[in-house]
C-alpha cells in the first residue's frame, strides 16, 4: 500500500459502513492502522449520515493514539449525544496523560 493508495482505500470503506459489509469495512479501517487518521477525519467530515459518524469514531478509537486527541475533543461539544459519547469512550481508550489533559482542556471551555 502507498500513501497514494490509502485516501482511496479509506474512502472505499467508509463508503460500505451502511452497507451489507459494514463489520468486514469496519475491521479493514482499523486495519489500516493509524495512518489512515487524517483521511478518516476527512471521511467523518464528509458524513451526514450518524450512524456512519460514530462508527468512523470507534475506528479512529482502535487507533488509541494521542494524535486523536483534538478529533475527540472537538466532538465533546456536539449536540448529538451518541457522538459525543463515543468520542469521550475514545479518549478514554487512548488514556494516559495526554487523554486527562485533554478533557481538562476541554472543561475550561
Amino acid at each position: 500500500m502507498t500513501k497514494i493508495q490509502l485516501p482511496e482505500m479509506v474512502k472505499n470503506y467508509t463508503n460500505q459502513l451502511l452497507g451489507d459489509h459494514a463489520g468486514d469495512s469496519w475491521h479493514s479501517l482499523v486495519e489500516l492502522g493509524p495512518a489512515a487518521l487524517p483521511h478518516v477525519i476527512r471521511d467523518f467530515e464528509a458524513q451526514s449520515s450518524s450512524s456512519a459518524k460514530v462508527a468512523l469514531i470507534r475506528v479512529v478509537s482502535e487507533y488509541r493514539t494521542k494524535d486523536a486527541l483534538p478529533f475527540f475533543a472537538n466532538l465533546l461539544r456536539v449536540a448529538d449525544g451518541e457522538i459525543w459519547k463515543t468520542a469521550l469512550d475514545g479518549i478514554i481508550s487512548v488514556g494516559g496523560e495526554a487523554a486527562v489533559n485533554c478533557l481538562h482542556e476541554v472543561s475550561k471551555h
